[in-house]
Protein backbone atom coordinates (compact mmCIF):
# COMPACT_ATOMS: atom_id res chain seq x y z
CA UNK A 1 0.00 0.00 0.00
CA UNK A 2 1.54 3.28 -1.12
CA UNK A 3 1.54 6.38 0.77
CA UNK A 4 -1.38 7.98 -0.36
CA UNK A 5 -3.53 4.87 -0.12
CA UNK A 6 -2.60 5.11 3.91
CA UNK A 7 -3.76 8.45 3.81
CA UNK A 8 -7.15 8.15 2.75
CA UNK A 9 -7.38 4.31 4.63
CA UNK A 10 -6.83 6.58 7.60
CA UNK A 11 -9.60 9.36 6.31
CA UNK A 12 -12.06 6.94 5.80
CA UNK A 13 -11.29 4.73 8.30
CA UNK A 14 -10.51 6.69 11.14
CA UNK A 15 -11.92 10.47 10.39
CA UNK A 16 -14.17 10.96 13.04
CA UNK A 17 -11.76 9.41 15.76
CA UNK A 18 -9.16 12.69 15.59
CA UNK A 19 -5.93 10.41 14.82
CA UNK A 20 -3.43 12.81 14.67
CA UNK A 21 0.25 12.24 12.36
CA UNK A 22 3.45 13.74 12.77
CA UNK A 23 4.29 16.79 10.03
CA UNK A 24 6.74 15.08 7.53
CA UNK A 25 6.52 11.55 7.89
CA UNK A 26 4.23 10.68 6.26
CA UNK A 27 6.14 8.32 4.04
CA UNK A 28 6.71 6.41 7.23
CA UNK A 29 3.25 5.35 8.39
CA UNK A 30 2.82 1.44 8.85
CA UNK A 31 -0.55 1.78 10.14
CA UNK A 32 -2.58 2.01 13.43
CA UNK A 33 -1.99 0.43 16.80
CA UNK A 34 -4.89 0.22 19.31
CA UNK A 35 -4.49 0.01 22.54
CA UNK A 36 -5.26 1.13 26.01
CA UNK A 37 -4.29 5.25 26.05
CA UNK A 38 -4.46 7.42 29.50
CA UNK A 39 -7.66 9.41 29.55
CA UNK A 40 -7.28 13.02 29.18
CA UNK A 41 -8.51 14.07 31.93
CA UNK A 42 -8.47 11.97 35.25
CA UNK A 43 -7.65 8.96 36.13
CA UNK A 44 -8.73 6.05 33.88
CA UNK A 45 -7.72 5.35 30.36
CA UNK A 46 -9.20 4.64 27.05
CA UNK A 47 -9.00 1.97 23.85
CA UNK A 48 -8.43 3.79 21.04
CA UNK A 49 -6.12 3.62 17.66
CA UNK A 50 -3.59 5.64 16.80
CA UNK A 51 -1.27 6.32 14.05
CA UNK A 52 1.85 4.34 14.02
CA UNK A 53 5.39 5.38 12.45
CA UNK A 54 8.57 3.26 11.54
CA UNK A 55 10.92 5.12 13.57
CA UNK A 56 14.28 4.21 10.84
CA UNK A 57 11.90 5.70 7.94
CA UNK A 58 11.50 8.65 10.00
CA UNK A 59 15.27 9.04 10.42
CA UNK A 60 15.92 8.29 6.25
CA UNK A 61 13.39 11.41 5.56
CA UNK A 62 15.27 13.65 8.01
CA UNK A 63 18.57 12.48 6.45
CA UNK A 64 17.37 13.37 2.31
CA UNK A 65 16.69 16.52 3.87
CA UNK A 66 20.40 17.03 4.58
CA UNK A 67 20.32 15.63 7.82
CA UNK A 68 22.94 13.85 9.44
CA UNK A 69 22.12 10.40 10.87
CA UNK A 70 22.85 11.24 14.44
CA UNK A 71 21.59 14.99 13.86
CA UNK A 72 18.59 13.13 12.62
CA UNK A 73 18.30 10.92 15.58
CA UNK A 74 18.71 13.31 17.79
CA UNK A 75 15.53 15.57 16.33
CA UNK A 76 13.20 13.13 16.43
CA UNK A 77 13.81 12.12 19.75
CA UNK A 78 13.95 16.00 21.01
CA UNK A 79 11.20 17.32 18.82
CA UNK A 80 8.67 14.53 17.97
CA UNK A 81 9.33 11.40 20.23
CA UNK A 82 9.73 13.62 23.22
CA UNK A 83 6.43 15.62 22.20
CA UNK A 84 3.27 14.36 24.21
CA UNK A 85 0.20 16.24 22.50
CA UNK A 86 -2.36 13.96 24.30
CA UNK A 87 -3.61 10.45 24.05
CA UNK A 88 -3.85 10.65 20.24
CA UNK A 89 0.20 11.19 20.15
CA UNK A 90 0.96 8.80 17.48
CA UNK A 91 3.53 6.01 18.21
CA UNK A 92 6.77 4.82 17.05
CA UNK A 93 7.75 1.47 16.32
CA UNK A 94 11.67 0.37 16.69
CA UNK A 95 11.07 -2.66 13.95
CA UNK A 96 14.01 -4.80 15.21
CA UNK A 97 13.01 -7.93 12.78
CA UNK A 98 13.55 -5.16 9.87
CA UNK A 99 17.33 -4.76 11.40
CA UNK A 100 17.57 -8.40 11.23
CA UNK A 101 16.89 -8.78 7.89
CA UNK A 102 18.52 -5.34 6.47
Amino acid sequence: MNTAEILERLDVEFDDEGLLKADGFDDAILGVVEGWFPAEKGPGASQHCVVCYDYRKCVEILVAQDMSEEEAEEYLQYNTLGSYVGSMTPVFLFNWRSEDEG
